[in-house]
């Protein structure tokens, strides 16, 4: 039976189905509308489709002219699902994204019966899988192409099937967590927090921990030759150490996502919920609420370290540690009894959030953008310029990208060309100015998007003023800005 709160099973289901519905609604309505444009969706994508034509799995247009190996080292098992799923609904960056929105729900119900199996309240454990699909730590990734959603499911399924003493199972799920991302590394700090909270269970029945670890080694060792057989052609010691060395943080001005989550460029987003953690986790200390349910405050350390030893700045990750913020969110909120208002409080803040987003955004329509350009574009033989998104239009065309880290655009051969010209999206925003404060008082060298704006506009410029540019056509994008489809010839 499902009774929420101080409601009747008929109160608590209807409770229930209106927030499934409000989430329904919030993911219709932000479909590729959230962020405007975030390189990583044709990231992705072109590997992915580059992959299924090729056979090569390689970045293929984002990374500088000075990197000499572009081979990548993992998810190859990502790129079969989507690059099928892809192949039969079509190569679209909402389709795409609803795959990604299939992982996280995935995800949400594996992390409600892991609270259900830690014994937590019917109210933790339906609140949990209800807000792990509004939380913008999860929001932002279901609606990202990147490998996180999978990489997160298949952490989460770990825990799960090794909770349920699935353990040849959880070890082979945790192997395919760590094919699809060197971050599917986190599972072992999901399970390592629950082994503690049941230390006698494991570690005072020397019998069950050598089960654990032979049916773990044995699954491990299938791991490995799965992806051995998977990356065979490229795979070497060479590569995997310069690999691991290449993506230490030496150098790094923020070491840890942690932080980048707060203050990198979508920093906006995020504001409400630094002091909704802040409060939270004072809340948590002040009220001594670590002395009930000791699992939350484990899984909050474990996963707290695990930045540390998994260090990559990538705001991208926090998808990985907020499950333990959100436990003590609920948690705290449920001790002090004051689950039922902070709840629908953060319902509210979700429909401001979101509301909010869709109104500013509500007029960009990125589906049919792409396909007006397809349309502007007909002659395959001829190239793309433009931004990464352009690609989704562009994804048989010879394409070149417009991206800060790509400096030698001048100096390829390109006789003739399209370029396209979005100039909506690197507006003179609030962000670069708050960039601009941090430079000149020493906080960053690294102006992120001032970067990408100033290299976008000097590549249109460079075009314009070095080619004959003829204006194909025009139509209007985002509010009253319109996206411009120049041939350019020398």
């Amino acid at each position: 039976m499902t009774k929420l709160f101080d409601w009747n099973e008929k109160q608590s289901r209807l409770f229930i189905a209106l927030v499934v519905l409000f989430i329904i609604v919030v993911y219709y309505l932000l479909r590729c509308r959230y962020v405007m444009y975030n390189g990583d969706d044709a990231w992705t994508l072109t590997r992915v489709y580059h992959f299924l034509n090729t056979g090569r799995h390689e970045d293929t247009i984002f990374r500088a002219i000075e990197t000499e190996d572009r081979t990548k080292y993992f998810n190859i098992t990502y790129n079969y699902i989507f690059g099928y799923f892809l192949h039969l609904f079509g190569w679209t960056k909402s389709n795409a994204h609803l795959l990604c929105n299939f992982f996280m729900v995935g995800a949400s119900v594996i992390w409600f019966h892991i609270l259900k199996h830690l014994k937590f309240s019917k109210e933790i454990c339906w609140l949990m899988g209800l807000s792990m699909l509004l939380f913008p730590a999860y929001y932002g990734t279901a609606n990202l192409v990147r490998v996180d959603p999978m990489t997160f499911f298949c952490a989460s399924a770990t825990m799960l099937l090794f909770m349920k003493e699935r353990y040849f199972l959880s070890s082979l799920i945790f192997m395919l967590g760590m094919e699809s991302h060197v971050m599917g590394g986190i599972a072992a700090f999901y399970v390592l927090p629950y082994m503690i909270y049941k230390w006698d269970h494991f570690f005072k029945n020397p019998k069950l921990l050598l089960k654990i670890i032979g049916l773990y080694l044995i699954g491990i060792l299938i791991g490995v030759g799965y992806y051995l057989y998977l990356h065979q052609d490229v795979v070497s010691l060479e590569r995997l150490n310069h690999l691991l060395v290449s993506h230490k943080n030496k150098g790094k001005e923020l070491p840890s996502y942690l932080i980048t989550y707060f203050v990198q460029p979508e920093w906006y987003m995020h504001v409400w919920e630094f002091f909704l953690l802040i409060g939270f986790i004072a809340t948590y200390l002040i009220k001594k609420v670590f002395k009930h349910h000791k699992f939350v405050w484990l899984l909050l350390i474990s996963l707290v370290i695990s930045t540390f030893i998994l260090s990559r700045p990538n705001r991208a990750y926090m998808v990985f540690v907020f499950p333990a913020f959100q436990l003590l969110i609920l948690y705290t909120a449920e001790h002090l009894k004051i689950l039922k208002p902070t709840f629908i409080s953060l319902l509210v803040i979700f429909a401001l959030h979101y509301g909010s987003f869709y109104w500013m955004h509500r007029t960009y329509d990125f589906e049919k953008t792409t396909t007006q350009l397809i349309e502007s574009i007909p002659d395959k033989n001829i190239p793309v310029v433009g931004m990464a998104d352009v690609w989704f239009a562009a994804k048989d065309h010879k394409f070149h990208l417009i991206y800060n880290s790509i400096k030698d655009i001048p100096e390829r051969n390109i006789p003739k060309a399209y370029v396209v010209q979005n100039d909506y999206m690197h507006p003179d925003s609030y962000s670069i100015y708050v960039e601009k404060l941090a430079m000149e008082n020493g906080l960053t060298k690294d102006p992120l998007l001032a970067k990408r704006r100033d290299h976008y506009l000097n590549t249109i410029a460079y075009f314009k003023e070095h080619y004959d540019c003829k204006l194909l056509n025009s139509f209007v994008a985002f509010e009253k800005d319109s996206m411009l489809v120049w041939i350019c010839e020398e």
